[in-house]
Order: structure tokens, then C-alpha cells, then sequence
């Protein structure tokens, strides 16, 4: 189960989204009105873990990818692996640097 942080009439609130197992072992599938498949891209277990939120069922598919870590300082070698495996992904990407946007909700 995953309990990312959402904004709410501009207030963080917090969301439980399920992940059902499927055939592959990197691949959940989730009920969700916006994505409905998570996918793995990496992860050391201990440090980080790169996973992918796709929903298949629009005209539009849509893609966001997500790097997450145990710690709040940046691990340029683990960004490096990020940006290295977002390349291998079929679409075209737009980056978005949580330092340049608003504040993040925080768990």
C-alpha cells in the first residue's frame, strides 16, 4: 500500500492507493480514478526506489515517474540512475525538480 501525500483544496492530505500483484513481479495494478498500473524501475531496498504511475485506459495515456529516498539530502549518484532509467522509457519526458516548485507535502 502506498501513502503518497496529495493537495486538497490547497492543503496536503494524505491518500491510500493499493497495489494488486500481477504476473510480472514489477508490475501492480491499482484502482485509482487518475493511474490504474504502478510499475518498478529500480530499487536498492535500502536507499531508494524508482517506480512509475500509468493509467492505460485514457486516449491521452498518461506517465509520471517518481524517485524515492529514506533521506532529504540529494544522492547525485542515485538522481544519475533516475535519469538513466527514465531513458529507457518509450515516451517523451518532462522533468519537474521538486526544488523549483512550491512546497512539498511531507509525511
Amino acid at each position: 500500500m502506498l501513502s503518497p501525500p496529495f493537495r486538497e483544496d490547497n492543503r496536503c492530505v494524505e491518500k491510500k492507493v493499493f497495489a494488486e500483484k500481477t504476473e510480472l513481479a514489477t508490475r501492480f495494478s491499482i484502482d485509482d480514478v487518475e493511474e490504474n498500473q504502478i510499475f518498478l524501475l529500480d530499487t536498492d531496498y535500502d536507499n531508494y526506489l524508482f517506480f512509475c504511475m500509468e493509467n492505460m485506459d485514457t486516449p491521452q495515456q498518461s506517465l509520471m515517474c517518481q524517485c524515492l529516498a529514506r533521506t532529504l539530502e540529494v544522492d547525485n549518484e542515485v538522481i544519475g540512475k533516475f535519469n538513466r532509467a527514465l531513458k529507457t522509457l518509450p515516451v517523451h519526458m518532462q522533468l519537474l525538480n521538486p526544488t523549483q516548485v512550491e512546497e512539498q507535502c511531507l509525511v
